[in-house]
């Protein structure tokens, strides 16, 4: 009778450890003797990757024992690598759609940012450009006409040169957010195509008669908030009455064009939100740190990198999200 209930009393230990185990390791990132530990990969937009890099660097800083990586394929990259699970974060800078996000995506918001117009700042007819603006309709035709354009078809004073339209070659939220505004698709879009928001703001430094577009955070140099000498964000003509009026006026440095986001100057149409996506809520201790870090001490990381931080009732509800 005692050998039974010996037999008894292990197999419920047995049991017991059995069942406690999995939880140990139901993350890959651990808290050991109260420290953080592990590896976090964040992919995917171009947008965020300044904010992303200064995130990482700041936040190794209080936690030395994770890791965290940071690489840039453009939106639909990202959340491929996420559903693959090849990385952690997915860097999202428009909605995923259904075929994406298959209903596990879980998302947070970290900051809002704004899509223009860019030429070269050397274009010919540069200050007629600035003084009209282009109005929708025109992008319409410049992005999406199956025949050569030139520049004195816009511009009555410009010569007969052809403009060379670029757009994306990736999955990209910029070229989505301009699609939208066109009422068409980033497929719709004709043009060179270049590899993000670094690739597009080359091609069009190395070509006058270029136009193409770009998250504005990478119009401005981030240390000295002047717009890059090699390029000029052009403005929209919203009301179609042939010039640029003091409300469509394109910011001057980065911190106006700030404000203009924030107080909603900037056509809303043209700016969105940038989010950070999980697979499901995320309870990696971790990624939650990580999470909570970016509504933190990281939403000044933000405005330093040159997007629009979020307002205090997204950040109080984002944090609730987290809990």
């Amino acid at each position: 009778m005692k050998r039974k209930f010996l037999y008894l009393f292990f197999g419920l230990l047995l049991c017991f450890c059995s069942c406690k185990k999995p939880d140990s390791k139901e993350n890959k990132n651990e808290i050991k003797n109260g420290k953080i530990s592990g590896t976090i990969i964040l992919t995917g937009a171009y947008a965020l990757m300044p904010a992303a890099i200064n995130w990482a660097n700041e936040f190794k800083k209080l936690y030395p024992q994770v890791n965290v990586k940071v690489y840039t394929k453009g939106t639909g990259a990202g959340i491929k690598d996420l559903i693959d699970k090849k990385a952690t974060i997915a860097m999202i800078s428009r909605e995923a759609s259904p075929e994406e996000n298959k209903g596990i995506l879980w998302k947070i918001s970290v900051a809002r940012d704004g899509v223009g117009l860019i030429i070269n700042s050397k274009n010919p007819w540069l200050k007629e450009i600035l003084a009209r603006g282009f109005t929708q309709a025109e992008i319409v035709k410049l992005f999406t006409s199956e025949k050569p354009l030139k520049w004195n078809d816009f511009i009555k004073t410009a010569e007969a040169k052809t403009i060379n339209t670029f757009v994306r070659s990736d999955n990209s939220g910029a070229a989505e957010v301009l699609a939208n505004f066109l009422y068409c698709t980033q497929a719709d879009l004709n043009g060179k195509g270049c590899e993000g928001d670094p690739g597009m703001i080359n091609c069009i430094s190395e070509d006058i008669y270029g136009i193409g577009f770009c998250n504005l955070n990478f119009a401005f140099d981030d240390k000295t908030l002047d717009r890059i000498p090699e390029i000029q964000v052009i403005p929209f003509d919203l009301n179609n009455n042939g010039k640029v009026d003091k409300k469509e006026e394109i910011a001057i440095n980065l911190l106006e064009f700030e404000r203009n986001v924030w107080a909603g100057k900037y056509p809303k149409c043209l700016c969105r939100y940038l989010y950070l996506a999980t697979l499901e809520k995320p309870v990696d201790p971790a990624v939650v740190e990580f999470l909570k870090f970016t509504q933190a001490k990281g939403q000044e990381i933000v405005t330093n990198s040159g997007l629009c931080k979020l307002n205090t009732i997204e950040i109080e509800n984002n944090i609730l999200l987290l809990k």
